[in-house]
């Protein structure tokens, strides 16, 4: 047997287990804080995952908490701007606190973000910069808020951008002929100035002029009205006359 003794040979032995020793520390590395496992991290299988508050981290950052409630905080000590954020090849999306507008705020590179599944979201925004909203749709069709389905309010306030229908009782206002209400619908199938079967299919309808026709059409009515108790009121009249001069002539009569 022969033992190799010379200076080299150790010094080669040497590195070689180092080198081991390295390579073996890599992969299972911990820093420690006094008497506790704060920082692990595991560069074996994968890029290297980091665990804070867990010894088998499932991700290459995962942070766990053992107490309620604040797990991590991210701050600045500016009053700017800031976000952290999370993207792939594709874009990226910011969650953030603003500085012009200071409130909580999510932000995505692609101008458009969602909530729920990927593919059929529940809530989808379309545009960061005065955008639209869709539930249960990603297409608003150009509204500012589109909902695909149904929905419910306990109140609902809408300010129409035209005028109010009061303009029906100004004395200047010309209330149209029954007759001619009549011929428009037998020609149109609908009421003057309100909107036909087939426009509302196409088009939808617009809430707050619909509510504003809709009380033209009850104050004409309501004008209407008014007319034929004139009328009504003036034949009685004119009917109570010609029974009195009846009552006169019948007197003059038996008097003869």
């Amino acid at each position: 047997m022969h033992i190799i003794t010379s200076t080299s040979f150790r010094i080669r032995i040497f590195v070689l287990l180092v080198i081991v020793f390295l390579s073996v520390g890599f992969v299972q590395a911990q820093w420690q804080y006094p008497n506790t496992n704060l920082i692990y991290y595991n560069a074996s299988p994968g890029p290297g995952f980091v665990g804070i508050g867990t010894q088998t981290p499932a991700s290459i950052l995962e942070v766990v908490g053992s107490g309620c409630c604040n797990i991590a905080n991210f701050r600045t000590t500016s009053s700017g701007n800031a976000w952290l954020q999370v993207g792939n090849s594709v874009g990226h999306m910011n969650v953030g606190f603003g500085s012009a507008t200071p409130h909580a705020y999510l932000w995505s590179s692609t101008d458009s973000l969602f909530i729920g599944n990927d593919g059929a979201p529940t809530l989808f925004v379309q545009g960061m910069t005065n955008g639209n909203v869709g539930i249960g749709t990603t297409d608003t069709y150009g509204y500012k808020f589109a909902v695909n389905g149904s929905a419910i309010f306990t109140k609902v306030a809408v300010k129409p951008y035209g005028s109010w229908a009061d303009y029906v009782f100004n004395t200047e206002y010309r209330l149209r002929p029954l007759r001619d209400v009549d011929q428009y619908i037998q020609q149109n199938h609908h009421l003057p100035d309100m909107p036909s079967a087939d426009s509302v299919a196409k088009n939808g309808l617009d809430l707050g002029d619909n509510q504003a026709q809709l009380l033209k059409k009850i104050e004409e009515l309501t004008l209407y009205a008014i007319q034929q108790q004139q009328q009504i009121e003036t034949q009685n009249k004119e009917m109570r006359e010609m029974r009195a001069e009846m009552e006169i002539l019948k007197k003059s009569i038996k008097n003869k």
